[in-house]
């Protein structure tokens, strides 16, 4: 019954009624929501459970007493949310109890605290504070923590008959007392099923006297403990496989350690690694000396000794050649690394226990070398060993062989004035670290490099290297061109040579016609052409004196081309440059580049011509009195 309550509401609310829950949680305790999305909220948790049907949701919207029965689940499947609040047992029994059916609880954080217990005809005692499944039941648990349980067994959980899955949920004990898990297979004395299972995904085990007991006896069923990952530490035991039926399985990053004993096997029982363990596995064991994992061959490439200590320092966990683990006898080895580092600092010997008639477990990777060293290996290698006595393992570098390397001049001397070789000594496969700069050259000498560059060798032996300055050539003639120019008013001018320029400046003046020629006895000879008014471009190139450009007709000339052929195109360059209304002196071309100005109507007033060495530099801009004022050789409209 729901109390006769303006302020408690019972309807469906739908998602705007999810909406009001939330602005005035305050008045309820818990919301139910049904498959379709109906949501109804309630004042008491009692009322909650009892609309709580298969396929809904119950959400906890504050901390909240279990009520009168606690929570049970006996068919269907339901979803419990505790929202990140807190359940707290009525005191007379386990807090959760799933008969039957599934029950998945999300605990965003929140806690399961207060059980005492159901009892279950088993010398009067009582067991599974938080939790309690038998008779096939199902239960996930989401990101709880399972706290303050007091049972005298199973304080967190005790299953008979059914599975569990625990995902990222802690179990907290306190003071090493009870048990935070009791699996027993079910049979005889109950006959409620067969098989009971418990999967643990993350989160963590501690505080407890016995953190998992595993029992599966003949008359018992079989009892399963599957960890794939998680934490199971600071309990007396940490997990307890008892009898032949029962299991315990463990895959990717396990821990169970720092427990006053770890996994506890008794008798014949065995384990099974399930699959791959991870990085952060570690699993210590208790048990008589010999085999302790399952043999089935599927399961024996995940078998990884370097995961698994012996509880007992007198015994090492070893893997056999049916790729089996087992304990044996205690076996001290050594690993030295010598002119080098195990991790780039860390040099101290490393030390692992190794059961006698295994091969290590633990061998030291990713050494690295000292400086001036290489390579690496060990004197015997490790991982192929058989250990059947203390035996040490020496892992060493060796020296890098080093080269000298001889620097020598010719033609010139170092930067401080010697000629003496250098030299430095270099390992091999680097590159020089001292190669000499600054080298000046001798008179008579020019240039200067390396035979082969230094900087950039790669050194595996002893090598020379030469820095030569070449001999200066001696002066080569270089003929002068005559230049005649025609100008307005004046005529035909005298020729001129030597660079001169030939025409007027600062009269403007326009040049109408010019001849260029090469002195006598030159191999090969000069062409030109121009640019005349109203003509254009000369068809013909103009040869060793003949005119180009026009007499008596007032043209002017507006820009010029100038090459040289035979011999001489191959022993000079050309250069030229024109003097031209509104620019002035413009900028150098050479060897048939156009010089001067085309379609802007502007007269040519002077020429100069130049013949340099091939490939030597061109005039400066200022030459024979003469400066450049305008960058470009030749501007076009």
């Amino acid at each position: 019954m729901v109390p006769d309550d303006d302020t408690i509401a019972t309807e469906p609310q739908g998602e705007e009624g999810e909406d009001v829950i939330k602005a005035q949680n305050v008045e309820y305790v818990a919301t139910v929501t049904t498959s379709g999305g109906d949501v109804t909220k309630y004042g008491t948790l009692d009322e909650a459970l009892g609309a709580w049907a298969g396929g809904s949701t119950l959400t906890l919207l504050t901390d909240v007493n279990a009520g009168q029965h606690n929570i049970w689940v006996e068919s269907g499947e339901r979803v419990l949310d505790l929202g990140g609040h807190t359940l707290t047992g009525n005191g007379k029994g386990s807090v959760i109890h799933v008969g039957g059916g599934s029950l998945t609880v999300n605990g965003n954080g929140g806690t399961i605290t207060g059980g005492t217990g159901d009892g279950f005809n088993y010398n009067g005692y009582k067991a599974g504070g938080a939790v309690y499944v038998n008779n096939g039941g199902v239960i996930t648990l989401n990101y709880c923590t399972l706290t303050d349980n007091g049972t005298d067994f199973g304080d967190a959980f005790y299953m008979r008959g059914g599975s569990a899955t625990v995902n990222n949920t802690t179990i907290e004990g306190a003071d090493k007392k009870g048990y935070a898990l009791w699996l027993q297979g079910n049979g005889s004395p109950f006959n409620d099923g067969a098989i009971t299972s418990f999967t643990m995904n993350g989160g963590s085990i501690s505080g407890f006297d016995w953190g998992a007991f595993i029992q599966g006896k003949d008359d018992l069923g079989t009892s399963m403990f599957t960890m794939n990952g998680g934490t199971v530490s600071g309990n007396s035991i940490g997990v307890l496989n008892q009898g032949p039926n029962s299991q315990v399985m463990v895959s990717g990053d396990a821990i169970i350690s720092d427990n006053d004993q770890n996994v506890q096997l008794n008798d014949d029982i065995m384990l099974t690694v399930d699959g791959a363990l991870g990085e952060k596995a570690s699993i210590g064991v208790t048990h008589a000396p010999g085999v302790f994992t399952n043999t089935a061959a599927k399961k024996l490439p995940y078998n990884d000794a370097s995961k698994f200590t012996s509880d007992n320092p007198e015994y090492a966990v070893g893997k056999n050649e049916d790729g089996q683990l087992y304990l044996g006898k205690a076996v001290k080895v050594t690993y030295q690394v010598e002119n080098g580092t195990w991790d780039g600092e860390k040099t101290d010997p490393m030390e692992e226990s190794v059961a006698e008639g295994s091969k290590p477990a633990k061998v030291p990777t990713g050494m690295q070398a000292a400086e001036g060293y290489e390579g690496g290996a060990w004197d015997t290698d490790p991982a192929s060993a058989t250990i059947t006595e203390a035996t040490t393992f020496t892992y060493t570098f060796t020296a890098i062989p080093t080269y000298e390397v001889t620097y020598k001049v010719v033609g010139g001397t170092w930067s401080d004035g010697g000629t003496a070789d250098k030299k430095e000594t270099v390992q091999s496969g680097s590159k020089p670290a001292s190669v000499p700069t600054g080298m000046k050259a001798a008179e008579g000498y020019e240039g200067g490099a390396w035979d082969t560059d230094p900087a950039s060798a790669t050194i595996t032996g002893a090598t020379t290297f030469t820095f030569s300055f070449t001999k200066k050539d001696e002066p080569v003639a270089v003929p002068d061109a005559s230049v005649t120019a025609h100008v307005q008013r004046i005529g035909w001018m005298d020729p001129v040579t030597d660079g001169t320029a030939a025409g007027t400046t600062g009269k403007s003046r326009r040049m109408e016609a010019l001849t260029l020629k090469l002195p006598d006895g030159v191999a090969g000879g000069i062409e030109y052409r121009g640019h005349v008014q109203r003509s254009g471009w000369e068809k013909d190139w103009k040869a060793d004196g003949a005119q180009s450009g026009t007499t008596g007709k007032s043209r002017r000339v507006e820009a010029v081309q100038v090459r040289l052929t035979g011999e001489a195109k191959d022993a000079y360059d050309v250069y030229y440059r024109v003097h031209v209304q509104r620019y002035g002196w413009m900028g150098w071309a050479k060897n048939g580049e156009q010089a001067g100005t085309q379609g802007m109507s502007r007269r040519a007033e002077a020429i100069q011509v130049v013949l340099v060495k091939k490939d030597a530099p061109a005039p400066d801009a200022t030459y024979k009195g003469v400066t450049q004022q305008y960058a470009k050789a030749f501007v076009k409209k």
